[in-house]
């Protein structure tokens, strides 16, 4: 049985190795039983046998950080932190899971249970599982759409909550200084875990590393060096503007370090990074991965108010919209009818044009739809930490990678679950109002962020790259007659449109395109061989 400890109990102190952890883990669960998933904090999956009871338990973190897969073999249930150790069971065949492709064409996600590959399954994070006589029984343990939002709390005072419980959450995540490595983007994230620390450590602490995007728009150098002025950290600057992307960094080096999920978020650029981190002896790197998902925020805020009777408030943040009666029809009016009625109004109108059917049949529901939670902006909270698309991205995401092939741990303060709960409870206006994101961040890290950070309110786009690397890419040979048309999963003419909307230049739809071209070849490599998807790119 395949088990992984990354965990520490909520008085734990100090660095543990993993046979600690587990030896820690063990323990507690013969002190809590089920309920030891709760109390643990951190990233955390494992599955242990417990002789008196003759029980399997398994358990993942709340985040879904730490993944945790599993399948039935005439020998029992097996576990494992990588699909790979699955596959190689000689019982388990590699057959791709259909319904996931279609899913990550249309939804960018798969189902909370499933993976790529029929009969090989994931816990869903938040959820614990026992297995007794060969039987298996799932449980949630989290649950974040419960949360009450806590419209009573003063603005300064969460400003404050806020700042106390991410620096803790800075602390909980970094390690010996020689060992860690520190992303820095220039955003407002990344930005705000290395200026905390570099405020309360000394900056000579910190090892900080950026990619250097030269003079493609997606470039944040300018933003870098203003932490930089004020933070003289270690810092070095990777360049990754000109990326080998045909065969260094083509679409078969990419999947032969990250092969079991088609690629959704683009991770070559990260690679030059990691190599570089890896060389000078890093163990563990910080990110400021979650910053986004906390504290952007929603249009949807209207609704919220309007909700609330906070009629002054509303029409004041309706005002800030370039249009504000499309404003309310789209976050106030739309929601209170829902999709089905206003697809119906459209019909009758004649406004409903249907061109491209297939991403609006994208049926996934999340935790707030089965819960019935109608408030589309405490909808968007509770989906931000744990919808299908975030539990996909989480298990296919880079920092597996990275500690598989780079031995480099990924850590995600801004994951921490006491900050993601007190997050989800904040009234909406505090995350977004007067079309800015992230206000509850801004007011917490001022004084602390440099000021030119502080007051961004641009974010960097990455279709230009996106795009830089799917000119590496034969499309015609890929796409000219696709598996993925073959097995039913998509139609031509929706290839052909997303194509189209490429080629004349339209960047919108290049992350659709994206995904598409991924799904196809992944079923390629998989299917029949590295070779003939190998064949199907301009080298």
């Amino acid at each position: 049985m395949n088990s992984i400890f990354i965990a520490y109990l909520v008085n734990g102190n100090g660095e543990k190795s993993h046979s600690d952890q587990e030896r820690t883990i063990k323990e507690s669960y013969y002190r809590y039983g089920k309920r030891l998933p709760a109390k643990l904090k951190g990233a955390f999956a494992f599955a242990f046998y417990d002789t008196e009871s003759k029980q399997t338990f398994c358990a993942r973190d709340p985040l879904g950080i730490a993944p945790l897969y599993y399948t039935k073999t005439p020998e029992g249930y097996r576990f494992a932190s990588d699909i790979g150790e699955l596959l190689s069971l000689p019982s388990v065949s590699k057959k791709p899971n259909l319904r996931s492709m279609q899913t990550m064409m249309q939804c960018f996600a798969v189902d909370y249970h499933e993976t790529m590959y029929e009969g090989i399954y994931r816990l869903p994070s938040g959820h614990s599982m026992t297995i007794e006589n060969g039987e298996k029984q799932i449980e949630r343990y989290w649950f974040p759409e419960k949360i009450e939002i806590d419209y009573g709390i003063d603005e300064k005072v969460a400003a404050q909550r806020l700042e106390a419980l991410f620096e803790q959450a800075v602390e909980r995540s970094t390690s010996s200084p020689e060992e860690t490595a520190f992303e820095l983007s220039g955003g407002l994230d990344s930005a705000s875990v290395v200026s905390l620390l570099a405020l309360k450590k000394g900056s000579g602490q910190i090892d900080s590393y950026s990619m250097d995007f030269g003079l493609l728009a997606c470039d944040e150098g300018a933003y870098v060096d203003a932490v930089l002025a004020e933070y003289p950290v270690n810092h070095q600057k990777i360049p990754v503007d000109s990326l080998d992307y045909r065969q260094k960094y083509s679409l078969e080096s990419l999947y032969a370090l990250s092969p079991h999920w088609p690629i959704g978020l683009t991770f070559a650029m990260l690679l030059p990074m990691l190599e570089k981190m890896r060389e000078d002896g890093k163990k563990v790197v910080v990110s400021g991965q979650g910053g986004d998902h906390l504290f952007t925020g929603t249009p949807y805020v209207l609704y919220d108010l309007f909700a609330r009777g906070k009629l002054s408030a509303a029409f004041s943040e309706m005002r800030t919209h370039r249009r504000p009666g499309s404003a309310f029809k789209s976050y106030v009016l739309a929601p209170l009818l829902g999709q089905k009625n206003v697809h119906r109004f459209k019909t009758l109108l004649g406004r409903n044009e249907r061109k491209n059917r297939f991403w609006e049949q994208c049926e996934m529901d999340g935790l707030p739809e089965e819960a019935g939670i109608t408030n589309p902006a405490f909808k968007d909270a509770v989906d931000m930490v744990s919808s299908p698309y975030h539990s996909t991205v989480m298990d296919g995401n880079i920092f597996h990678c990275a500690e598989r092939h780079f031995g480099i741990e990924y850590r995600h303060p801004f994951f921490d679950k006491e900050l993601v709960e007190f997050a989800v409870s904040l009234p909406p206006e505090m995350k977004y109002a007067n079309r800015t994101i992230k206000r509850i961040l801004r007011k917490a890290m001022k004084g602390i962020l440099p000021e030119k950070i502080n007051q961004r309110r641009d974010k960097a786009e990455f279709s230009e790259l996106l795009s830089q690397q799917m000119e590496a890419i034969d499309l015609n040979a890929l796409l000219g007659e696709p598996h993925i048309v073959r097995l039913g999963l998509i139609s031509r003419a929706d290839i052909e449109w997303c194509l189209e909307k490429y080629r004349n230049g339209n960047l919108r739809y290049v992350s659709r395109l994206w995904i598409i071209v991924n799904v196809e070849y992944w079923y390629r490599y998989h299917r029949f061989g590295r070779e003939e998807a190998k064949g199907e790119e301009s080298l």
